[in-house]
């Protein structure tokens, strides 16, 4: 039987307008079909539009592949087989087919997919009369019996977001669950975490989405939730994948369809494995952000390496270069679109209690995993900074916990901690956040209260403290000159210091003198990063709000904040040296715990 695997997508204007993702001509056309004039060409060599031949040679049964497509008009159909030798773009045109006004429904089949290597797509070419594309998939020869059984379970976690959950959530209620063509409309169930308590005012209802008031537990709170109503109701559900969805992304529902449709033919040998998709920008929608991510265990590098970082992917060479090569071995996936195989989801494990920022690091770390990465399952998110001093606090605390479980005995010693606790306190004040100092020195202080403190602060609780403390201390400017606020400038200037040259570093120490001198300049400079100033030095203006502003903070130096830091500094050292084993040993000792089904009832309060 022919089954469709990949359905040609294309553009929608409350989606995504940018055409060179789907197809490749000067025009603009949007909706669900494509006029293409006579005597040009229209290629769909694109990351939504192509076909990723070698990795669904790798992970799926397929043994054949066809193109088709129903065309109205005249026009020439040429099929190509693309791949990078040598970091050059080589295409090979592999057939051609011309076509009649009496065709309508074009079928071409690539020759034997053995012998093809990187990526498939095609191109149409109109004759002397214009000629239109209205529909066109992908699709393969199989045995039904060959198919796995594939019933997908949505987990999303959303916070008073009633704008993005609303809007995707009719959207796949329109083209899956509500469409009687769907294949996927008997196979999905939506379960929704509301930790703002706040969907029951649009009394949105569907019998295939489940919405759960839930206490503010933060995003491993509202994901956790979602697992733990699949787990119950897994008898009834009979689930075969739990995907993991943010609740603000700009998603197309047919990116769904394309994740059932490979699940449905993953070889037994990748099966367990999860499947994640791609996060692009909704700022710059043909730029991708990450592509899968690796966590560093050393305490004093970058915490999060992203594969494929900043791919524009509306050149084909990037398009190629994603699927064909990565710049790191991925070991998760960032809970943006993340489907996890449910034999995964148990209730001895379950995601740590952190509230937000490195849960899904940990849980996609811990599950063991490799990850299937495929151009063309993606969503978009905003990748703008949402800086605020208490993201530091989770960021810190988040990390030490996430190392001392993963990494129990080589870079969490008491002497790497001391190192990273001396260079967050160089950062910090050479840019004059003393405020961030704090918050990073705070989780240091909680997290050696120990385990059982961590397991019974009220998390609630705890984040309004948190958030209550970072509004009174965030000073911010307005009108800032667009030249202080360049992203692209700040990182090309500035460098982070683990990337300084042993010289450069020693220079780095002696500008440090520069915090601690009440003398300097007025005239702002803008620096996310730390940076080399004249002894002097200059009162900071540090970027931190998004990209398009002329808004940023202000951070004005304090010889005095500084060296009551540096003191601060000296405690948390101290403390370190006293309590640290002991506090490594309690949070391995509770991991266990942190991670089951009763901690979990009882710290969202699902008993009471």
């Amino acid at each position: 039987m022919l089954i469709r695997i990949q359905n040609i997508l294309f553009p929608r204007e409350d989606i995504c307008k940018e055409t060179n993702l789907y197809y490749r001509h000067p025009s603009k056309q949007f909706g669900s079909q494509l006029i293409l004039p006579q005597n040009q060409t229209i290629s769909f060599d694109t990351y939504f539009n192509s076909f990723s031949i070698e990795k669904w040679k790798e992970y799926t049964i397929i043994e054949n592949l066809s193109l088709n497509l129903n065309v109205t008009g005249k026009c020439r159909i040429d099929l190509y087989e693309a791949t990078l030798i040598n970091g050059e773009v080589h295409a090979r045109l592999l057939l051609s087919k011309d076509t009649n006004f009496q065709e309508t429904e074009i079928t071409l089949s690539f020759p034997e997919i053995q012998s093809l290597h990187g990526i498939c797509y095609f191109t149409v070419t109109s004759d002397d009369e214009p000629c239109k594309i209205t529909d066109g998939f992908y699709g393969t020869e199989i045995n039904s019996e060959s198919i796995n059984r594939v019933k997908i379970g949505i987990g999303i976690c959303t916070y008073k977001r009633e704008q993005f959950i609303l809007k995707n959530l009719k959207a796949i209620q329109d083209t899956i669950l509500d469409n009687p063509e769907s294949e996927l409309r008997d196979n999905l169930e939506i379960i929704v975490s509301d930790n703002g308590e706040t969907l029951q005012n649009y009394n949105y209802s569907h019998p295939k989405i489940k919405i759960f008031p839930n206490i503010n537990a933060g995003g491993s709170g509202g994901f956790t939730r979602c697992m733990i109503e699949a787990i119950k109701a897994q008898e009834d559900l009979n689930l075969t994948h739990f995907l993991l969805m943010d609740d603000d992304i700009v998603l197309d529902p047919a990116v769904l369809t394309r994740t059932y449709k490979l699940l449905q033919l993953l070889r037994k040998e990748h099966q367990g494995k999860l499947l994640g998709g791609a996060m692009l920008k909704i700022e710059k929608p043909d730029e991708q952000l990450e592509y899968g991510a690796r966590r560093s265990s050393n305490l004093n590098k970058k915490w999060i390496i992203q594969n494929n970082y900043n791919f524009n992917l509306s050149n084909f060479f990037y398009v190629l270069k994603n699927d064909l090569t990565r710049t790191i071995l991925p070991e998760y996936n960032a809970w943006w679109f993340c489907c996890i195989p449910f034999k995964l989801v148990k209730p001895n494990n379950l995601p740590l209690p952190l509230f937000i920022h490195g849960d899904d690091i940990e849980y996609g770390c811990r599950t063991g995993n490799k990850i299937i990465l495929i151009n063309g399952i993606a969503v978009w998110h905003s990748f703008q900074n949402k800086y605020t001093p208490s993201i530091v606090y989770y960021d810190t605390r988040n990390r030490l916990i996430t190392s001392i479980i993963r990494d129990p005995s080589t870079n969490t010693t008491t002497y790497q901690l001391l190192k990273f606790i001396s260079a967050n306190y160089i950062s910090f004040v050479c840019r004059y956040m003393y405020n961030d100092w704090d918050f990073f020195s705070f989780a240091i202080k909680d997290l050696c209260k120990g385990a059982k403190f961590f397991q019974e602060a009220d998390p609630i609780q705890l984040h309004f403290s948190l958030m209550k403390s970072a509004e009174t201390k965030r000073k911010t400017c307005e009108g800032l000159p667009r030249r202080f606020l360049s992203e692209e400038r700040i990182e090309k200037t500035y460098q982070k210091m683990q990337d300084f040259t042993i010289s450069q570093k020693i220079l780095l120490m002696c500008s440090i003198l520069n915090a601690f001198s009440p003398l300097g300049k007025w005239a702002p400079i803008c620096a996310n990063n730390l940076c080399f100033q004249s002894l002097l030095g200059h009162n900071f203006i540090v970027w931190k709000n998004a990209e398009n502003t002329t808004e940023g903070i202000c951070l004005k130096k304090s010889p005095i904040k500084a060296v009551r830091a540096f003191f601060d500094m000296l405690a948390l050292q101290l403390l370190i040296v006293r309590k640290w084993n002991k506090i490594k040993k309690e949070f391995i000792a509770a991991a266990p715990e942190l991670t089951s089904l009763e901690f979990w009832e009882h710290y969202l309060k699902l008993k009471e």
